[in-house]
């Protein structure tokens, strides 16, 4: 509950080597969760404690998000209030209108702090480590802003749109798959280059086209026979498709 009161006065009035230590504290708690080897969602290689910790990071960056969002607009309503009634009533002292002035500069040199360190975290490592927290809609939220940053936009018919990498189309299908948004599937399928073949069978699986999956996992199993998960994916699609008896017959 007090973490992102203590946190907004350390980064408010505290030393840049505060600032910085923060930064990184935050940046060593996204990273564990968002690495690669980490597993296909927190819970795999933490109990409790790891999802806490970045749970908290997310709240934590929520309330300064929202606090700078406040302020901003708590200076413009005041500059705006002083203005209006400056036209009505007898001018303020110079003293006085001093005195405003400096809490206001105050509190956008505030905003500009916290902004520094919301900016400091990278928008791709954010939505890695929602997608392990299984956060997907706050990992889609920040993957879409991480590929506005880079592209322009989303949206393949604006004459601003970039090139999509491959890595950011798969996450964001990824995402989408957790979602179960099939639709968006195929439309991000537009934007890459050469999809992988666990992008297609992502497709494939959300489209129900189990008949298409069963053949590419066949021949993974072919390819490694000995793979409890190449066996295992067979048996899905096998159960899938309805075909029971070949089920136990493969087991």
């Amino acid at each position: 509950y007090l973490l992102p009161y203590l946190v907004l006065d350390v980064v408010c009035h505290g030393t840049e080597a505060a600032r910085l230590s923060i930064s990184e504290e935050i940046l060593s708690v996204l990273d564990a969760a968002a690495s690669e080897n980490s597993g296909v969602t927190i819970n795999s290689f933490g109990v409790g404690q790891s999802e806490v910790c970045v749970q908290a990071v997310f709240t934590l960056l929520d309330n300064l998000g929202q606090w700078v969002d406040d302020m901003k607009q708590a200076v413009a309503l005041s500059l705006s209030l002083q203005s209006s009634s400056g036209r009505q009533v007898a001018p303020k002292s110079k003293d006085q209108a001093s005195s405003s002035t400096t809490e206001h500069d105050q509190l956008l040199v505030q905003c500009k702090y916290v902004l520094e360190l919301l900016l400091a975290i990278p928008k791709v490592t954010l939505a890695r480590a929602s997608f392990r927290c299984q956060a997907y809609a706050r990992s889609l939220m920040y993957l879409e802003s991480h590929v506005r940053e880079k592209s322009g936009t989303l949206n393949p018919a604006s004459e601003k749109t970039g090139i999509f990498e491959n890595a950011d189309v798969s996450s964001l299908m990824g995402i989408y798959s957790c979602l179960d948004e099939p639709d968006g599937l195929s439309g991000f399928a537009s934007l890459s280059k050469s999809l992988s073949l666990q992008d297609q069978l992502l497709i494939d699986k959300k489209s129900g086209n189990w008949a298409e999956v069963f053949t590419a996992c066949e021949q993974a199993l072919q390819m490694e026979p000995t793979s409890v998960q190449r066996h295992s994916d067979v048996l899905n699609c096998l159960l899938n498709m309805c075909h029971h008896q070949t089920m136990v017959t493969h087991v």
